[in-house]
Order: C-alpha cells, then structure tokens, then sequence
C-alpha cells in the first residue's frame, strides 16, 4: 500500500494566510494606545479623543450642549480592516476610549473589540461619542460592559437641514451614539458586533 501523498498548499492558500496576517497586524497596531508609559497612553487616548469631539461639535453642534447636561459621556477610536471577497470579507479590529462620569468628572479608560463579516476590502478609522440619558445607563456600560448588537449601523443623513455628513447618530436603550469618520467622507460607520470593556491596565 503506497503512502498518501500529501498536497502542497496551493498559492490562493498562501494569499489567504498572508492577507490574514496582515489584518491581525494592522488591527493590532492600531486599536491599542500609543506611548512606552501608562501616563503617555492615557494622554494619547485624551488627545485622540478631543479631536473626535471636535469633529462632532463642528458637525453637530448640539451634541456639546447635551453633553453638558447629561450625566456623562464616552468617546472612542477604532480601526476596523476587512478582507477581500475571496475569503468572505472576514474583517475585525478593535480600539480605546474612555468614558467620564460628569457629577464626579472620574475618567475611566475603556478598550473596544470588533468582529464583522461582509464583502469589502481595506481599513477604516473612525470615532464615536457616546451620550448617556442617565446615571444608571452609564454606570452599567462602564462597570457590565456593553455589546453593539446586529444591524446596528450609524445613519448618515441629517434630517433637520437635509443635508448629508459625516457624523450619524445611533440610538441604544438610554443612550445617543454619534459617529465619525477620520477620513471626513461620509460613510456607513459599522458598530455591530463591538464590544466596550474597562481597560484594567490602562486604569492602573
């Protein structure tokens, strides 16, 4: 009995597995904080965070006010990559923020993981603010943890002016999500299947 000849990896295989190497890479050097200390990468969350509100407040300009008056708010960063059709736009990414409590102005640091499966190719950047309608809404997503769940795409049409943007807001049980897109164009800004955490090391 001849022993079973094993085939080689055919190229498409090779392709694939650099591909997902090259997402894993990608995500993973962008969905955490830059800086060599926890005091450098608590400031770049700051700094990245304040550019997001800027883009928002210049958007919407409302959003600073409710912001203000709300119990508190959450702004964060993601990267979101995706791969050809050939392997089923298999995209995932991740990314950080932090959330403020404004009756006691405590910040606390928080990390995002994203998974999304469709057709597409290549990476997008983008931000959220989130708002909060009241203390306990915020207290659970800070402590608990929160998950974006299916279809829950950000819309990208102001309806008061009529006029499109780049900023959409997204509406959760107590709580307002307003997204961005980095790039300025406006977009579809896929929140489904994002999970938000307290990120321990960053709260050290």
């Amino acid at each position: 009995m001849s022993p079973t000849r094993r085939m080689p990896p055919s190229p498409l295989s090779w392709i694939v597995a650099a591909l997902v190497m090259v997402l894993l890479l990608s995500c993973g050097c962008a969905t955490k904080p830059q800086g060599a200390t926890l005091q450098e990468k608590q400031s770049f969350v700051l700094g990245t965070s304040s550019e997001i509100l800027a883009m928002v407040y210049d958007q919407q300009p409302k959003v600073e006010e409710n912001i203000k008056v709300a119990p508190g708010y959450a702004v964060f960063t993601y990267r979101l990559s995706k791969l050809p059709i050939v392997i089923g736009g298999l995209g995932g990414g991740g990314g950080y923020g932090f959330a403020v409590n404004n009756e006691t102005g405590e910040q606390t640091f928080m990390k995002v993981t994203m998974g999304e499966w469709g057709l597409g190719l290549g990476t997008r950047v983008f931000g959220s603010v989130f708002v909060f309608d009241d203390a306990e809404t915020m207290d659970r997503f800070i402590k608990r943890g929160w998950e974006f769940g299916g279809g829950a795409d950000a819309a990208l049409k102001n309806e008061e002016a009529g006029l499109a943007t780049n900023v959409g807001m997204s509406v959760a049980p107590g709580m307002k999500i307003y997204s961005v897109s980095m790039s300025g164009v406006a977009y579809a800004a896929t929140l489904r299947g994002t999970k938000y955490s307290v990120d321990q090391q960053m709260n050290d």
